[in-house]
């Protein structure tokens, strides 16, 4: 029963992935955290440059200078047997230029195929692949640009289809207020048909979102505002689509924001992180239950050259996902 509940989180979790051969690619998957620190803060953060070069998944302006030959790689542990992972390789470019090369993967697992008649098949793997290529640029002290190119590969059973995304971000940083505004429009482009189907590419769903971040001056705070999904206000958490009944509208308000809040030394050797994402805790709701859905939590620290994070992020009471991140600067091994 308890696997049953973890597949069924699984599939509404990841945009119910492998349910027809017009729409295998599961865009949601490019909405997976790339790294421990960035699930801790609710899967999307597009303001906060730090020092974790992942944060440029989700705004691609975040890659910086500071960023220049660093390594990150990401591993998950999603639901029902269900393995995410990604990678992110980055290098300066003249004074003010920055590129980076990265991937992202999904493996759905093995599953057990039937024709119409109900005769086994035998078995079969879904996957999803991206790769991408990043140039962030810094405009002046203040302003930072940067775009983000990803063909996406997905592959169930015989199926194979092709996506071709883009991702552009603006940053603002104003250093003497310790203040970070920044602005993403993600996944741009479209899904193409494969060799057994004809049908027409459809538009990858868009991401619009806004976010703040501030920094305390005399203690080791960061607080973090997120808004998401915001190119479509009445968003239904169930089936992503304008819903027929009519909601208040605090609750479509809120299920756009992300809050949350790191504890950062300057150093930024060590950070513990926590969050809550309005739109997450309402997806899969248990009515009259206390939930941990839409927390999410994270510690991260250094061993030797090395920054090791954990982080975690609460979907439904039996389901939670475990992301383990290493990130270094491969400078500091002569590389």
């Amino acid at each position: 029963m308890k696997k049953l509940v973890s597949i069924c989180v699984g599939l509404c979790v990841l945009s119910n992935t492998v349910v027809s051969a017009q729409s295998f690619i599961s865009p949601n998957f490019l909405e997976q955290p790339a790294s421990a620190h960035l699930a801790a803060l609710g899967g999307n953060n597009i303001s906060f440059s730090g020092k974790d070069i992942a944060f440029s998944f989700s705004n691609p302006a975040l890659l910086s200078l500071q960023h220049s030959n660093e390594l990150s790689l990401n591993v998950a542990s999603y639901f029902a047997g269900t393995g995410y992972g990604s990678g992110l390789y980055s290098h300066s470019i003249a004074e003010k230029g920055m590129w980076s090369a990265g991937f992202q993967y999904i493996d759905y697992g093995q599953f057990e195929g039937f024709d119409e008649f109900g005769v086994g098949t035998g078995s079969f793997s879904a996957k999803d692949i991206a790769l991408q290529m990043t140039y962030a640029h810094r405009l002046n002290p203040y302003f930072s640009i940067g775009a983000t190119l990803k063909p996406v590969l997905g592959v169930y059973e015989r199926y194979t289809l092709f996506a071709l995304a883009s991702d552009f971000g603006i940053l603002f940083v104003d250093e003497e207020s310790q203040l970070q505004i920044g602005f993403t429009a993600r996944n741009i482009g479209a899904q193409f048909a494969g060799y057994e189907s004809a049908e027409p590419s459809s538009l990858l769903p868009l991401n619009i979102s806004v976010g703040v971040s501030k920094r305390l001056t005399h203690a080791p705070f960061v607080f973090h505002l997120t808004m998401q999904q915001l190119q479509r206000w009445n968003y239904d958490v169930s089936t992503n689509v304008v819903p027929d009944n009519e909601l208040s509208f605090a609750s479509l308000l809120a299920r756009h924001f992300i809050v949350g809040v790191d504890v950062l030394p300057p150093s930024e050797r060590f950070w513990l992180a926590l969050s809550y994402n309005f739109l997450r805790g309402q997806e899969l709701p248990v009515p009259e239950l206390f939930s941990l859905a839409g927390f999410s939590g994270g510690i991260g620290f250094y061993i030797r050259d090395v920054e090791l994070g954990i982080g975690f992020g609460s979907y439904h009471q039996a389901a939670t996902t475990l992301h383990i991140s290493l990130r270094t600067d491969l400078s500091k091994f002569g590389l």
